[in-house]
């Protein structure tokens, strides 16, 4: 296996405000300096794949993948496909070789988030279909340059509960589409990260390794509030912290002879980010010996 970081801890795309403001440099540089190889892209980051490579090749670092959220696309809009295509050429250019899917949040699920029941809003045939079509035109052209597609389970969007991953899993091509388990979303959206990579293991190439708040989750559950006062509250914590069985996951991924890349992400803290990344590289290491 081996281990990136993400620069959300640093700065979080969803709320800018969150933390103080920072630099590429900087970002680059506490995250190489807390132990890691590999690095998400961020909008902190230059735009352009040489421009990638002058900031992360001097810190030993490797772009490993790039984020791109679709909307549910309709019949006139093919502008969130074409910007997925463009963000996997980036990716290349810059020495990634993985675009991260998922669907962009959704108003009528970001205040249920981590509580969907039955008889909340879900995709219907017309909603699966379309955004089926998107990853499998996005997916093709991954291929043909070289490029996996990595489908993220995300929390208020309408692929956060087991069974919408599942369903998801089911409808799309493997060859097009394979995994990005996000067990951290995977918990709020009321999943079990160890059952849920037993299942997929074959498909998933990316892992978002990240522990949960049992408090902040159960506000969550309660619905108290929606991800966005979550994330506020942070939701997302240092591993070993909240609930996620951490040993349980990266036991799992042993058994499965994972040996891919690990995200140690968490989207937010209230430390200096340079702590939760050295914490988690740490706890990580402690677990999985890497």
């Amino acid at each position: 296996m081996r281990v990136a970081n993400s620069p959300i801890l640093w700065h979080n795309e969803d709320l800018p405000d969150l933390m103080p403001p920072v630099d590429a440099a900087t970002i680059a540089d506490e995250i190489a300096a807390a132990g890691y190889e590999g690095v998400e892209h961020s909008s902190k980051f230059p735009q352009d794949g040489a421009g990638v490579r002058e900031l992360l090749a001097p810190r030993g670092l490797q772009l490993i993948s790039a984020f791109a959220g679709l909307r549910i696309p309709g019949d006139d809009d093919r502008g969130e496909i074409e910007r997925a295509k463009e963000l996997a050429s980036f990716v290349r250019d810059a020495g990634g070789d993985m675009l991260v899917s998922a669907l962009d949040y959704a108003e009528a699920r970001e205040a249920i988030a981590g509580s969907v029941g039955p008889g909340d809003p879900r995709l219907d045939e017309c909603g699966w279909s379309a955004i089926v079509d998107a990853l499998h035109e996005i997916g093709h052209h991954c291929a043909s340059i070289g490029v996996t597609q990595v489908f993220h389970n995300h929390a208020a969007t309408f692929i956060e509960t087991p069974d919408e991953f599942g369903e998801l899993v089911r409808r799309t091509d493997p060859s097009l589409v394979s995994l990005c388990l996000d067990v951290g979303h995977l918990v709020v959206g009321g999943g079990d990260p160890v059952a849920c990579f037993r299942e997929h293991a074959g498909r998933i190439r990316l892992v978002h390794l990240k522990d949960a708040s049992s408090a902040v989750v159960a506000s969550m559950r309660r619905r108290e509030f929606g991800f966005i006062e979550g994330l506020r509250r942070r939701v997302f914590c240092e591993l070993g912290t909240g609930e996620l069985d951490v040993a349980g996951v990266v036991a799992e991924m042993a058994r499965a002879t994972y040996d891919g890349w690990v995200v140690l992400e968490q989207d937010t803290t209230f430390r200096a980010p340079i702590e939760s990344a050295r914490h988690n590289r740490e706890a990580f290491r402690r677990l999985a010996g890497v």
